[in-house]
């Protein structure tokens, strides 16, 4: 089993679908973007990998809600790896990634549950976190109330 990490784009819209159990599954494709300079030309040359990111689970509504085309994402999971002929009679690689975690912008979902939660959500960069510019006074007043003091400390489990 291969593990892989990818960060690229949503192509299109996901895609979502229900077994013979009802269990819902979101199909993501996403395109992932790499190039490199030719020594020879010393052009740049891009090239474009695209992805089938499979996520099922709970977590399935809130990708079907917050993500959407062109939204970037990074994935991590199972790659499973396949090939088919094309009607050209090309012969073609195709990459499917069963997701363990995904981000989309700053939000990330632990996907690797599935006992039925909701999935877990973290945010990843201070950037994301909405400020209060207006009113500086009351802000300092609200991350002072909000900061724990040494004996809330003490009583961490860690």
């Amino acid at each position: 089993m291969q593990f892989i990490i990818i960060d690229g784009n949503m192509s299109r819209e996901p895609d979502v679908r229900f077994d013979n159990t009802g269990k819902a599954l979101v199909t993501l494709n996403v395109a992932v973007r790499d190039g490199k300079k030719d020594k020879d030309t010393n052009e740049f040359i891009e090239t474009t990998n695209w992805y089938r990111v499979h996520i099922s689970g709970p977590r399935v509504n809130y990708i079907q809600r917050a993500a959407g085309k062109g939204t970037q994402v990074f994935v991590s999971g199972r790659l499973n790896i396949g090939s088919y002929t094309s009607r050209d009679g090309e012969l073609r690689t195709t990459y499917d990634i069963w997701a363990t975690d995904v981000t989309l912008g700053a939000r990330t979902l632990r996907t690797d549950n599935n006992d039925g939660e909701e999935p877990t959500e973290e945010k990843t960069t201070a950037a994301s976190t909405p400020r209060n510019t207006t009113n500086r006074k009351s802000s300092a007043k609200a991350a002072s109330a909000t900061t724990a003091d040494d004996s809330q400390l003490e009583d961490l489990p860690f």
